[in-house]
């Protein structure tokens, strides 16, 4: 018979060895999860490394992935310090003639911009077969920074009055060109040169904000309050300026798709805005539309728009600029065709003088339409003509786009008014490439996964662009 004693000692021991099979039952389990976590980072790393480099990864789990059903799946790529260093998209996108592509897309966390693509080769009925073409289509768009719009080879209409002064040397005198939108933080790119001796003599690169607190992006970036990675920015732009003016060609600073260029060294801001008001200077140059000319064009433009002047509007700031975002009119500074089934589409960016000399046409023309009451009674196939007319180029810098299968004229959204790049407004592109010979189905169906990719990325990350 068991003693009190007795009984105690069985339960203590009793007691001691279900804690010890507990420890071994749940460091087995713990043990036989993290193997299983070694084995499926192994998976990951050996699958996620060639399109983002990262030293660990997982799996993002959204609601948002059910909107979009190209999207299989969305990982988390994180660095050595468990800081998130990107994201791996695995998607599969079926084209117009119904072949796919499956693709796996890495995009930077900080930059959106793809680190990589890789070929999954599983489709049915696959778009690309050999992969040395892959290879061709990965170039061109590795490095680019989401979203991205593929150049369309329609040819931009000439303007013959202008044929003989675009192709003649620089004209003297000052020249000046700002962007039509403002960017994410709300300046306003501006770019102006002084052509002395038929040479680009002076250049300077800044930006104004449509916030009339905020000061010059140079200013701005010497006190801190706009940083980029590397040197202040106000630097990077110095020794941009200075490169044109040994090279005397945007074109030649090598700018690459994403808009880097590692020509001029301590650059690695994005000068895509810089190479395209530079060209645009050049054109005017040669045009000999001097900056005094330039700011009358944009105050008339403004006028034409918003139905009063840039001074009653009270947009001009403290050193003369007009500060003006046309975000919501593409149509002023886009030009568009209608297509058979009388779809609006963009297929070029053109500048002030462009859009100004379209005004000049139009008024010779006896077809001004400064009425907004005009444009209510003539029938929109009327309007779309007038539109083309509106904006004739003779701009050897205009940017042809291929808007795919956007674009569609929405009477109840002036944004859809001019062709969109995958259902994503022309201003809000960061990258425009363009397809290798022979390779523009391929090119365009993967500039629309990776289009897709930041679709997804914008609604889960809340970006306001």
């Amino acid at each position: 018979m068991m003693t009190r004693n007795g009984i105690r000692r069985f339960v203590f021991e009793t007691a001691i060895v279900m804690i010890i099979a507990a420890i071994i039952v749940v460091g087995g389990y713990f043990v036989s999860r993290s193997k299983e976590n070694e084995r499926l980072q192994e998976e990951y790393i050996r699958d996620f490394t060639p399109v983002l480099p990262a030293s660990s990864y997982a799996p993002l789990n959204t609601a948002i992935l059910k909107d979009y059903p190209d999207i299989k799946a969305c990982y988390l790529g994180y660095d050595s310090e468990h800081n998130i260093a990107g994201y791996v998209i695995d998607i599969d996108r079926v084209s117009d003639d119904n072949t796919s592509v499956h693709l796996l897309v890495g995009i930077d966390y900080e930059s959106s911009l793809v680190t990589g693509i890789e070929h999954v080769s599983d489709e049915e009925a696959p778009l690309i077969t050999d992969e040395n073409a892959f290879g061709m289509v990965k170039d061109c768009l590795v490095g680019s920074i989401i979203p991205v719009a593929i150049s369309d080879e329609g040819d931009v209409p000439d303007d013959d009055s202008e044929k003989q002064v675009l192709t003649g040397d620089l004209i003297n005198g000052v020249y000046y060109a700002q962007s039509m939108t403002a960017d994410k933080d709300g300046y306003i790119d501006f770019v102006e040169i002084e052509v002395s001796k038929g040479e680009i003599s002076r250049i300077q690169w800044d930006a104004f904000n449509i916030d009339p607190t905020t000061k010059l992006r140079s200013l701005s970036s010497l006190s801190g309050a706009y940083t980029v990675s590397g040197e202040n920015w106000a630097t990077q732009s110095y020794n941009v300026c200075h490169a044109m003016l040994e090279l005397q060609s945007p074109e030649k600073l090598a700018m690459k798709s994403d808009g880097t260029t590692q020509l001029v060294e301590g650059v690695t801001c994005n000068i895509r805005k810089f190479v395209e008001l530079a060209k645009e200077c050049i054109d005017n140059s040669k045009a000999g539309f001097d900056k005094k000319r330039y700011f009358e064009a944009l105050g008339n433009i403004v006028s034409r728009v918003k139905g009063k002047t840039a001074e009653d509007l009270g947009i001009v700031n403290e050193d003369g600029y007009i500060v003006i975002s046309f975000q919501d009119d593409p149509d002023v500074y886009t030009l568009t065709k209608t297509d058979s089934e009388g779809n609006k589409k963009a297929y070029a960016v053109i500048g002030v003088r462009q859009i100004e000399a379209g005004y000049q046409k139009q008024q010779e023309e006896g077809q001004d339409d400064d009425d907004p009451k005009d444009k209510e009674d003539k029938k929109p196939e009327d309007q779309d003509k007038d539109t083309e007319k509106t904006n004739p180029t003779g701009n050897e810098s205009a940017v042809n786009l291929d808007p795919g299968e956007d674009g569609k004229n929405d009477d109840n959204d002036k944004s859809d008014l001019v062709g969109s790049i995958d259902d994503l407004p022309i201003a809000e592109i960061s990258t425009f490439v363009e397809a290798p010979p022979g390779f523009y189905r391929e090119v365009r169906t993967v500039v629309t996964s990776l289009n897709t990719c930041y679709k997804f990325l914008k609604d889960y990350l809340n970006w306001l662009v």
